[in-house]
């Protein structure tokens, strides 16, 4: 997912302040976008990058509660070397060697840091020529073939690339040694085109053979919007990348096909029967709530599910709304000074496409409605707040909220 989201009051943005809703991995990887890294890392958990640099061998991080969820986005401290020898293990099919300044020295043992899969689907995401971070100055046809990253660091300090083929891995800095910034620097212009001329240099004499896919990297038909294997209704379909080891067989749960009554408009539960009625069968593109609270948002038409039969609205369950503000966790503190009118708390929730309606609670006190993706904002008062916010069909979320003076 590529919408905006919070964190305990953490809420990433992309370089170019935008979003895209749903997107695939490679779409994320190689236009380098910063949310859909960051909602990665908190599903797997915040310190899975930590303990993977480490295993890795990076000697420059501090201990772990010193980072948090921007570590993914560069929030940490790397050196040119171990980088460019994290991206070589990506050339060696996963297998991380250590670094050698001498050539009369024995090579020692490898780390395997991920799987030859892994690595393989990575390297074929990086090798792809038309990309937004390939520099305007470069020309097509004489492009070298290499899997390669750009990287721009907070107020244009660095700028770097890092390419590899399966004779080479190339890094690439450019910046001031000073630490200084400087307006305009970024690694597809400046460090992109070295790192070309010198991989151009490299293979100029030479023919490089491209890497192998191993035993566990197949392709399989999928749901061009989920992403997911594709169900009876999922259309069209696109050939994507999967791993035979550990991908999941998940059929699509966005396209679902539901009962509808031609008479009333009404949709029916499922498995419905009744031989007084005459039913009628449709698909509805459903997407997560919070992709499409956004869509709505930003005038993209989302496909509305009829109101359930009125009998059956409150006996059928169904997801609950996803309350995106207040965040869970996460204290608010009233500053001093500013009047209370220009710090109020959002209230905002995504819901599923069957919801039309969202009530707000506070304290067990009726607070206010909204729309699924519409915004309420409540003055705030010191102390710990029970927030719930109920839909239309009685489902129920509820987040602790703490303000302090």
């Amino acid at each position: 997912e590529d919408v905006p989201v919070l964190f305990s009051g953490y809420s990433p943005e992309n370089y170019d302040s935008t979003y895209s809703g749903l997107v695939s991995a490679q779409e994320a990887l190689q236009r380098s976008l910063n949310v859909p890294a960051v909602n990665l890392l908190a599903a797997l958990g915040g310190e899975a990058l930590y303990e993977l640099l480490k295993k890795a061998g990076f000697t420059t991080l501090t201990p772990v509660n010193h980072y948090g969820l921007p570590m993914v986005l560069g929030g940490c401290e790397v050196n040119l070397l171990e980088l460019t020898n994290l991206y070589a293990a990506l050339a060696g099919g996963g297998k991380k060697y250590p670094v050698q300044t001498r050539l009369d020295r024995g090579n020692s043992p490898p780390l395997t840091v991920f799987s030859p899969g892994v690595a393989y689907i990575i390297t074929e995401i990086l090798t792809e020529v038309r990309r937004p971070d390939l520099p305007t100055c470069w020309e097509f046809t004489t492009l070298p073939k290499v899997a390669w990253k750009t990287g721009t660091s907070y107020g244009h300090k660095d700028a770097w690339s890092i390419g590899y083929n399966p004779r080479y891995t190339v890094g690439v800095w450019v910046g001031n040694f000073s630490g200084e910034g400087r307006a305009g620097l970024s690694g597809a212009e400046m460090a992109a085109p070295l790192l070309f001329a010198i991989f151009a240099q490299l293979n100029s004499d030479t023919t490089v053979s491209w890497f192998t896919p191993p035993v566990t990297v197949k392709k399989r038909a999928v749901c061009a919007v989920s992403g997911q294997t594709p169900g009876p209704f999922c259309t069209p379909l696109r050939s994507d990348y999967y791993l035979t080891d550990c991908s999941p067989e998940v059929e699509c749960t966005f396209h679902q096909t539901y009962l509808l009554d031609p008479a009333t408009g009404y949709r029916l539960p499922p498995h419905y029967y009744s031989a007084a009625r005459v039913t009628a069968e449709q698909v509805y593109l459903q997407y997560p709530p919070r992709v499409a609270a956004w869509l709505e948002a930003n005038g993209q038409p989302v496909e509305t599910l009829p109101p359930l039969l009125p009998e059956w609205q409150k006996l059928l369950p169904g997801g609950a709304p996803v309350v995106r503000s207040p965040s869970a966790d996460y204290i608010y503190q009233i500053r001093r000074g500013i009047p209370l009118e220009y710090q109020k708390i959002c209230l905002e929730a995504a819901a599923g496409n069957d919801v039309r309606q969202l009530y707000w609670f506070i304290d067990g006190e009726f607070y206010g409605q909204t729309k699924p993706g519409e915004r309420l904002f409540y003055l705030p008062e010191p102390g710990r707040h029970r927030v719930i916010c109920q839909d239309d069909r009685g489902r129920s979320a509820e987040v602790k909220l703490e303000i302090i003076d």
